[in-house]
C-alpha cells in the first residue's frame, strides 16, 4: 500500500537529481632462506603477477522508457491511496485476482475492487477542489501484496518463500533495510531439492559502461533479470515477495526495480512463462511516480 504526498518543489528537485548520474610478488626458493648468496647466483629473482580476473560482462542496459504496460497481457496494480489518476487503469466493480497475506498465510483470491476519487496534492487545485487522483481498495480485510487482471492463475493457498515487511506494519524494520538490492546482495531460495540464487553484481557492458546486474541462477543457468548504471548508492531495487504463484514448483518474484529516483517500477516474474535456457519471464509491470 502506498500513500503519495509530494510538493511541486520536491518533485522538481527530485527529477533533476535523478537524471544526474596487486603489486608484483617476490618468490624465494627454500635454498635462499638458508644460503641467500648461493641462491641469488644460481636462481635470479622472479616477479610473479597474481591472477586477476576482469569485471563480468553483461548485456547493455535497456531503456526502461520503452517498456509499456500495454505490452503485457497481465495487468498489475496495488491497493493504496492518492495515486495520480493516469496511474490506475481500473474501475470500481472489476474483478481482480489478488495475492493476500492473512497473518502469514498467503493465498490468491478473486476480489471486486473499488476505485475512488482522491485529491492529488501535486496537480489538483485546492481552490476549486478538483480531485483527479485515485485510490484503490478491495473488500478483503487481509493485506494485499498485489492485484492481477488477465492472469491464468488458480485461486487457493500460495507457497511463500519471502515477504518484505510492509511500510504500514508498525514495529517492523524498514523494508529498504531488509530487502534492498545492492552490490553484494545474495539470497537463496529452495523449493524441493532445487536452490535458486539471486545476486547483484558489478560489471560492465561490451561498450564499457559500468553497471549493476541482478541475476537469477540455478542448475547451470544464469539469467540477468534487471540491470542499471552503477552509481554511488549501488542500488538496484527492493525484493518484495518470492514464492510459487503459478504452482509449478519453481520460484516467482515481485520486485520494485530501480530505473529513476522518482519512479516506483513494479515487476512480476513468473517461472511458468520462461523460455528455454531461462528461469523466469517478466509478465507484468506497473510504474508510479510522485510528480
Amino acid at each position: 500500500m502506498r500513500f503519495y504526498k509530494f510538493t511541486p518543489a520536491v518533485c522538481i528537485l527530485t527529477f533533476f537529481i535523478g537524471y544526474g548520474i596487486t603489486p608484483s610478488q617476490e618468490v624465494v626458493t627454500p635454498e635462499a632462506a638458508i644460503a641467500p648468496e648461493v641462491a641469488v647466483a644460481s636462481a635470479p629473482e622472479m616477479a610473479v603477477e597474481p591472477a586477476v580476473s576482469g569485471p563480468e560482462t553483461f548485456p547493455e542496459v535497456p531503456n526502461w522508457k520503452n517498456w509499456s504496460e500495454e505490452n503485457f497481457k497481465i495487468k498489475l496494480l496495488e491497493t493504496g491511496e492518492g495515486y495520480h489518476g493516469d496511474q490506475v487503469d481500473a474501475r470500481t466493480g472489476e474483478v481482480w485476482l489478488g495475492l493476500f497475506d492473512d497473518n502469514d498465510a498467503y493465498s490468491l483470491r478473486a476480489t471486486k475492487i473499488s476505485v475512488r476519487r482522491a485529491f492529488d496534492v501535486v496537480v489538483d487545485d485546492e481552490i476549486t477542489n478538483k480531485w483527479t487522483g485515485k485510490s484503490v481498495f478491495t473488500g478483503i480485510s487481509a493485506k494485499s501484496v498485489f492485484l492481477l487482471k488477465g492472469a491464468k492463475l488458480v485461486e487457493g493457498p500460495v507457497t511463500t518463500l519471502y515477504r518484505a515487511p510492509a511500510d504500514d506494519e508498525e514495529g517492523q524494520p524498514d523494508d529498504e533495510e531488509l530487502s534492498s538490492i545492492r552490490a553484494g546482495f545474495r539470497k537463496d531460495f529452495t523449493i524441493g531439492k532445487t536452490t535458486y540464487t539471486l545476486t547483484a553484481r558489478k560489471g560492465k557492458t561490451k561498450s564499457g559502461e559500468a553497471i549493476l546486474a541482478l541475476l537469477l541462477e540455478s542448475g547451470g543457468i544464469s539469467q540477468v533479470i534487471h540491470s542499471a548504471p552503477d552509481f554511488e548508492e549501488n542500488y538496484l531495487g527492493v525484493l518484495y515477495w518470492a514464492g510459487d504463484l503459478d504452482r509449478d514448483g519453481k520460484p516467482d518474484f515481485y520486485f520494485d526495480l530501480y530505473v529513476h529516483d522518482n519512479v516506483e517500477y513494479r515487476n512480476l516474474f513468473l517461472s511458468s512463462g520462461a523460455k528455454k535456457g531461462k528461469l523466469v519471464k517478466k509478465v507484468a509491470i506497473w510504474s508510479t511516480n510522485g510528480c
